[in-house]
């Protein structure tokens, strides 16, 4: 292997090694070790899950009032069912960022695992016992 060829491979490298910790940073998945960072990522959590409970509630009256529409003006439902499957697909994705969410401590799975999981009932992580909502330092935010 010549002189370019390593360099290319170690430029690769580096580039390979940033993309994943972005990636692990975008989805959670590294720890947060102070408490500012335990509290930006219970707000992230918080939101998360306020807006599936608006996405689950808003369901049927978003869908009924765009039948509705779609009815009057262009005497189809087809539109409706479209925007029917898009809000199923969309509460469940935010469903499952939900129950995929990392514990700002530990890093693993906040509410269980891949195949058992509490969801948002669960009031503490299953693997190190964080209290949901605390800065990490014994008192609840």
């Amino acid at each position: 292997m010549c002189v370019s060829q390593r360099a290319g491979t170690r430029f690769a490298n580096a580039r390979a090694r940033i993309w994943h910790k972005i990636i692990q940073r975008r989805f959670g998945a590294l720890k947060m070790s102070d408490s500012g960072g335990y509290q930006h990522a219970w707000q992230q959590y918080k939101r998360r899950g306020q807006l599936w409970i608006a996405l689950f509630l808003l369901y049927v009256p978003v869908v009924v009032g765009a039948a509705m529409f779609c009815l009057r003006y262009f005497h189809t439902p087809k539109p409706a069912i479209v925007v029917a499957v898009f809000w199923m697909g969309l509460t469940l994705w935010i469903g499952a960022r939900i129950n995929l969410w990392r514990c700002p401590r530990c890093g693993n799975m906040f509410s269980g695992t891949m195949w058992r999981s509490k969801g948002i009932f669960a009031g503490q992580c299953v693997h190190c016992g964080l209290p949901k909502y605390d800065n990490g330092e014994g008192s609840a935010g």
